[in-house]
């Protein structure tokens, strides 16, 4: 904006660089230089240009009257003078007036626009001027740059915008890192913490029996705490890699351990690639949940193209949400996905849909 300035110093007195000697050549050279550093200062302040919060606030009223003040001095001088005595310094001068009027000051208040075509329109009248030779291209000029200012403006606040969102999306993907960090760390630890709590239990039991089985059990809780820490690693790293078949595998151990039957209806390798990771997360915390907070004997698995469905017999309370399943389910609205849970005749069932 300050190299646009000194443009249009340049193309305002380019036509006189060879100063005349006339009575106003002091006037012209102060009244030039004050009101292009005023120029300046209206453009430093405006918001819109720095990075740092301002607020030009009512102090722009000040070099915009003098502004104003200066060009009708001007152009009262050339009128008076008339056609014939007008020195084209003094013609430049009226121009660049103008000119930071349009350019540094109309940007501030909506409408200003219309004084600087009403004083373009004036100028164009009274001044000639060798580059801008006729009346018509004053005009135009004076509003080519109020339009410029304000374009300026416009794509400035259009870049901000672009710097804005991109800091919203910067935030929004670390708030998103949060949450998968959270679900898989609960998802992860959730089951084997679970079956810890099975296995320390059942070597209570045998302990307390001084039965035979309570180094197995141990062996079994040492083996968990090591596939625990496995999968911390694994979900601090970012790389889980999980299978359905799998999961379905360790649901079915864990829940045998537990004492639970486990009936299993179609193929978990019929699940879409798409759903893979969401429906092994599902089969996890379904079977976590019925081991934490189920007093189930059966638990029944389906498996199709077009979902998953966990039942067990062991729940007597009504559902009053999702629970852990929440996190799941705003993650599978990612693949045109939901999860519902329905509990009729004291069967509880956890069901996981898609759209193939």
């Amino acid at each position: 904006m300050y190299g646009a300035l000194v443009a249009l110093a340049v193309l305002c007195f380019q036509p006189t660089l060879k100063w005349p000697s006339t009575p106003f050549s002091v006037a012209i050279i102060v009244f030039a230089l004050g009101n292009g550093l005023l120029a300046s200062w209206a453009i430093r302040r405006t918001p819109t240009y720095s990075s740092a919060p301002k607020n030009i606030g009512s102090g722009y009223l000040i070099p915009t009257g003098i502004n104003l003040l200066s060009w009708a001095l001007t152009i009262g001088v050339l009128a008076m003078q008339g056609s014939s005595q007008i020195d084209s310094a003094e013609g430049g001068l009226a121009l660049f007036l103008l000119s930071c009027f349009a350019f540094a000051y109309t940007i501030h208040i909506k409408h200003l626009y219309i004084i600087a075509l009403a004083m373009g329109a004036v100028t164009s009248i009274v001044v000639e001027h060798p580059t801008l030779d006729h009346p018509a291209y004053i005009l135009i000029f004076s509003l080519l740059l109020v339009l410029g200012s304000r374009a300026t403006v416009w794509s400035i606040k259009v870049v901000k915008d672009l710097d804005r969102t991109r800091e919203l999306q910067a935030q929004l993907r670390v708030h998103e890192e949060r949450l998968r960090f959270s679900q898989e760390l609960h998802d992860s630890l959730g089951q084997h913490l679970a079956a810890m709590s099975l296995k320390t239990q059942l070597a209570v039991s045998l302990y307390e029996k001084d039965a035979d089985g309570v180094k197995d059990e141990l062996r079994e809780l040492e083996k968990l705490v090591r596939i625990m820490r496995e999968d911390l690693h694994q979900v601090v790293a970012g790389y889980r890699n999980l299978s359905p078949l799998r999961e379905l595998d360790t649901a079915k151990i864990l829940l045998s351990d537990a004492g639970i039957s486990v009936a299993v209806t179609g193929d978990p390798r019929s699940i879409p690639d798409k759903c893979q990771q969401l429906s092994s997360w599902f089969i996890r915390e379904a079977a976590t949940n019925v081991i934490k907070h189920a007093r189930a004997t059966n638990v029944e698995f389906q498996f199709s193209e077009y979902g998953i469905s966990v039942a067990n017999d062991g729940v007597h309370n009504e559902i009053e949400s999702l629970g852990g399943m929440q996190a799941l389910q705003e993650r599978a609205q990612s693949i045109n996905g939901s999860i519902s849970l329905s509990n009729q005749q004291k069967h509880f069932t956890a069901t996981f849909t898609w759209k193939v």
